[in-house]
């Protein structure tokens, strides 16, 4: 085996489970599957093409692995010097790394191409760097899983089960509405930061009941720490050891946002949970009694040959796609619509949940 041609599917498959590892809290497994299968047939086909032209696998890999490497640490290396500049001249700009980019694989190729063999001992080497590499995101991915499983929100339970709310014996239960504008500022931060006047929406809200709470801010500053917080009524830090001070792993968060005490406790009285897709894993109650979603699916697989998902859109701005990012407007319309597509389908989110809601109310039950 060590003798097998293999790395430049290692090579392949590395940067992709990379950044799936890096961000899997974030993000499903799954998210990561197309981009897997397309950069495996792609390298095949790559592979192939220049094997039948050179007569030499081993020589026509190596091409295929060292355009690897190039294409996925170009959008690294130009946004590690994006802000970089030498004698005042910026160093993270295209028009500076992209022909430095294009002259190495060039000089490469040619240096290859002249090389003669034997090649046993160069392809044994790359095979087991590309292993080794591999051993890390697979490693991070699966401390992740078990984590995952053996985490335990022990307290977060016995806290729902300690508590008992009971509806008034002569009152329907009301229904309750939970809707998070994440990142939506406070009017004065509007005012100040993008000369935007919200006094009139806040004071029709004040007019039909709602209050109002001025000068607020979040309880945490990231999404699913704030909803984790908020869900079970308490501070993180009183919900577990996981959650201490010091503790940087979300790991159990997302338990917490999903089952947390108030839709515990809710459940409990007979209230039907309806939720909504939202793109991210974290704030999706993906097992409610009604989880609504414009794909009419909680996984997503009917979007499998759809357009680029933000997964996608973050591999290719960390490699040599961000090229194609940039220049985006003057790419044909097609290209463009996939490019903004993870954009689109946060839109289209966004405008289903407004849109829906406006039904709710008809709905019978709390």
């Amino acid at each position: 085996m060590r003798d097998r041609i293999f790395h430049p599917f290692l090579f392949a498959v590395y940067p992709i489970l990379a950044l799936l590892a890096y961000n899997i809290e974030e993000i499903k497994a799954q998210d990561a599957l197309r981009s897997l299968v397309v950069s495996l047939v792609v390298v095949w086909a790559v592979y192939f093409l220049i094997s039948r032209w050179l007569r030499e696998p081993p020589k026509a890999a190596l091409i295929t692995t060292f355009s690897l490497f190039l294409f996925y640490t170009y959008g690294q290396v130009y946004n590690l010097f994006k802000t970089a500049s030498l004698l005042e001249i910026t160093l993270g700009r295209h028009r500076m790394l992209l022909p430095i980019w294009i002259v190495l694989w060039i000089v490469g190729v040619w240096l290859i191409l002249r090389r003669k063999g034997p090649w046993t001992s160069l392809t044994r080497a790359l095979n087991l760097i590309g292993v080794i590499l591999l051993v890390f995101p697979l490693g991070q991915l699966g401390l992740y899983a078990v984590r995952s499983m053996t985490v335990s929100n022990s307290e977060q339970s016995k806290l729902a089960a300690e508590s008992v709310l009971q509806l008034p014996a002569d009152q329907p239960a009301p229904d309750i509405y939970y809707i998070i504008l994440d990142a939506y500022a406070r009017d004065d931060v509007l005012r100040k930061q993008f000369n935007l006047e919200n006094q009139p929406f806040l004071h029709q809200l004040e007019e039909l009941g709602f209050y109002v709470a001025r000068c607020s801010q979040s309880n945490y500053a990231q999404t699913r720490l704030s909803l984790a917080s908020s869900l079970n009524m308490d501070y993180l830090s009183e919900l577990g050891d996981s959650y201490k001070p010091g503790n940087n792993s979300r790991v159990g968060i997302t338990e917490l946002v999903h089952h947390g005490r108030v839709r515990q406790l809710l459940e409990q009285l007979g209230y039907t949970s309806i939720a909504f897709e939202t793109g991210f894993k974290g704030t999706q109650w993906e097992d409610a009694d009604f989880y609504l979603s414009p794909a009419g699916d909680s996984l997503g697989f009917t979007r499998l040959w759809g357009g680029l998902t933000s997964f996608e859109e973050m591999l290719i701005r960390t490699s040599a796609g961000l090229v194609l990012v940039d220049s985006k407007s003057a790419a044909p319309n097609v290209l463009q619509s996939n490019l903004n597509n993870p954009k689109r389908v946060n839109y289209d989110l966004i405008t289903f949940a407004l849109a829906t809601l406006r039904t709710m109310p008809s709905r019978t039950g709390p």
